[in-house]
This record gives structure tokens, C-alpha cells and sequence, in this order.
């Protein structure tokens, strides 16, 4: 195969470093969770409204999403909002930097190998890499998560708590619920 005369003037692409596409990826979905928290709290609070008892048999604090930002701002302040942020964040570089990380990874092992890769080995590294980010972040998803359920007082509905769980420390927080979840 003879390179054409443009191919051999053209300079070779940079290599960039594994941790700094981790990182990159990281910082974007981090990025975007900044803007989207809010609305995933706001699910969050729907979600868990009436968990686990038959229908009608409990008080609706939340008629709809607006109605929900609404309440949410009204008693626990735009800090409401962002309840379990720091959890959120966490999440998102742990899952998506890994997933996006360990595909890039993938494919650059493929051209290493003299092959380009193809949409089976595509999907395959994809699907792995999409396993491996669910795996990681999921911790950091039910800390999110448990900080997001926490409603002020008069506001639970199922099973959401209303302690204030936003500062405690994963290792406190996955003691505390474990200890609550423990069947006599």
C-alpha cells in the first residue's frame, strides 16, 4: 500500500492519554448533570410517592412535575432541588467515565491489533463497557438516590426518609441503610 503525497505531509495524530479521555468523558456527564439533577430529584420524589401501598391509599403530595417543583422549592428551598448532588456527580464519573473509558480503551486495543474494528466488535465492546460502567456506579447511584428521597417533614410519602442524610458519608450511609433494611 504507497501513502500519496498528501498522506506523507499530513503530521500523525497526537496520542492522547488514556486518563485524560477517562477524565474528559467524566467531566462532561458530570457537566450535564449539573443542569438535570434538578428534574431527576423531582422524578425521583414522583417515583417514591405512595411506594408499596395499594392505590388510593395515600395522600398525593405531588399532583404532577410542576406541582412538584412547586412543593419542593416551597418548603425545602432551590437546596432541595439538588439534594443528593454530590452523589449525583459521583455517579456520573464513576459510570460514565468507565463506560466511556474502557470502550475508547477497546477500540484502541483493536487498532493496536492491525484491525479496525467492525459493528460486531462495536456492540461487543459497548455492551461489555456499558456492564462494567453500570457496575461501578451503581453505589454511587443508591447514595444519590436515598439523598434524593429525603423529604422534608410532612412531605413522605412510602417509604422516602426524612432525616438529613445529605452530609453523611457513603460508608455511614450504606450502614444506615442496611441497618434500617435488617429483618428482625
Amino acid at each position: 500500500c504507497e501513502m500519496s503525497e498528501a498522506d506523507a505531509q499530513r503530521p500523525a495524530k497526537p496520542q492522547v492519554q488514556q486518563w485524560l479521555k477517562y477524565s474528559t468523558g467524566s467531566l462532561a456527564t458530570m457537566g450535564a448533570c449539573l443542569f438535570s439533577h434538578p428534574l431527576e430529584t423531582l422524578k425521583t420524589r414522583l417515583q417514591l410517592q405512595g411506594e408499596m401501598q395499594a392505590k388510593g391509599q395515600y395522600q398525593k403530595v405531588y399532583k404532577n412535575v410542576f406541582h412538584a417543583l412547586y412543593v419542593v422549592t416551597k418548603t425545602e428551598g432551590i437546596r432541595g432541588l439538588q439534594k443528593g448532588l454530590a452523589g449525583g456527580l459521583l455517579y456520573q464519573a464513576m459510570m460514565n467515565g468507565t463506560r466511556l473509558g474502557t470502550f475508547d480503551l477497546l477500540q484502541d486495543a483493536q487498532r493496536r491489533n492491525g484491525r479496525e474494528p467492525d459493528v460486531f466488535t462495536n456492540a461487543l465492546a459497548g455492551a461489555f463497557s456499558g456492564v462494567l460502567g453500570a457496575f461501578v456506579g451503581s453505589p454511587a447511584f443508591m447514595i444519590k438516590t436515598q439523598q434524593q428521597a429525603a423529604a422534608a417533614e410532612g412531605l413522605t410519602t412510602g417509604f422516602q426518609v426524612t432525616e438529613n442524610i445529605e452530609h453523611s458519608t457513603c460508608s455511614q450511609l450504606a450502614v444506615k441503610t442496611d441497618s434500617t433494611n435488617a429483618q428482625p
